[in-house]
């Protein structure tokens, strides 16, 4: 169990991030909750 926030927070960070959600839902036997979003990545790693 838990407040429910969860869900809520996800959606509202994916709309920042210009996410997409979605779930597959399956009678009886649950749901799959599944997220993309698009991260830059620098054009070379940092060497230490």
């Amino acid at each position: 169990g838990g407040t429910g926030l969860g869900l809520t927070l996800v959606t509202q960070l994916l709309r920042l991030m210009a996410g997409r959600l979605w779930v597959e839902s399956v009678a009886g036997r649950g749901s799959t909750f599944h997220f993309t979003v698009r991260l830059h990545l620098p054009a070379q790693p940092e060497t230490a």
